[in-house]
């Protein structure tokens, strides 16, 4: 069908992907019907597929060719296929697990965080909650990343470096701890994951690890958007660097205009890792 809009799309030699800035012209261009969908739509929030889907109903567009999911709903499509993990803790219970594990921590790494955070740490719960989910997205605390991290904060003599280190090392600890919490005794799989980005980062690692993992799931796909972003975490662009480089799908994403060009630089001066997925821990004491 024709274009509603004129496109701003961004493209780069460095990028397996298509990056557009405050537009959506191509994928309203996606509009059609369709017996299957063939365009899968990742949206940030519910309130976002919301807005898309009345903007289709507005303008009397076809959307039988679409397909919506939330990112945790994507993660959790793709390792539910292989493993029992198919679900993340909301935040209220890994809150409460959170204090479980701070209750029973004799790690010095946890003592380094309390200086950082506050002492005692288990009246700080909701400001450790909120450092982790931080770093997670940034890092996805894969090794490389948090090295990647460590290594532009300058001077490790610097008090504050000082406390952001502890700070990184303490939380990928503590979401190490939560992951093995949620084992259950005697098995080394988890039934649930810590997070939604724990849960994506296990999807990336079973994309790798099985070539037809992907279209397992999603076999009649030939496009993924991801759409709403204003902040395109780290595991997410693994997503969409890995699907681009090991499918025939087609990636799009969609960025606000407000904060899509600082990302569309950062994204261009990125590398790819390996093992993309990959979560442990950081020392540096």
């Amino acid at each position: 069908m024709q274009s509603h809009a004129k496109t701003q799309s961004l493209s780069s030699d460095t990028l397996p992907f298509e990056i557009h800035v405050g537009d959506l012209s191509h994928l309203w261009d996606e509009t059609g019907r369709s017996s299957t969908p063939h365009h899968l739509v990742v949206t940030p929030t519910d309130l976002h597929q919301r807005n898309l889907e009345e903007q289709l109903r507005k303008h009397q567009w076809p959307h039988s060719n679409f397909k919506f999911r939330r990112i945790g709903e994507l993660a959790g499509d793709i390792t539910g296929e292989q493993s029992p993990v198919s679900t993340a803790l909301d935040r209220v219970d890994r809150l409460a697990l959170i204090r479980e594990v701070i209750a029973e921590a004799e790690s010095p790494v946890y003592e380094h965080l309390a200086a950082a955070l506050g002492d005692p740490l288990k009246k700080h719960i909701e400001r450790l909650e909120r450092t982790r989910s931080e770093l997670e997205l940034v890092t996805g605390f894969h090794p490389i990343r948090m090295e990647e991290f460590a290594s532009l904060l300058g001077d490790q003599r610097d008090p504050s470096t000082v406390e952001t280190l502890d700070l990184l090392a303490g939380v990928s600890h503590l979401h190490r701890d939560l992951q093995r919490r949620l084992s259950s005794s005697g098995e080394s799989l988890p039934s649930q994951a810590v997070s939604k980005t724990s849960l994506l980062c296990r999807g990336l690692r079973i994309l790798q690890a099985s070539e037809s993992a992907w279209t397992d799931v999603y076999e009649s796909i030939e496009t993924l958007s991801v759409t709403g972003t204003s902040m395109l975490t780290a595991p997410i662009a693994d997503l969409c660097r890995l699907i681009s480089q090991t499918t025939d799908v087609d990636v799009h994403v969609y960025l606000r205009a407000a904060s899509g060009p600082q990302i569309r630089r950062h994204l261009g001066g990125a590398h790819d890792i390996e093992h993309p997925g990959s979560q442990e821990v950081f020392e540096w004491r």
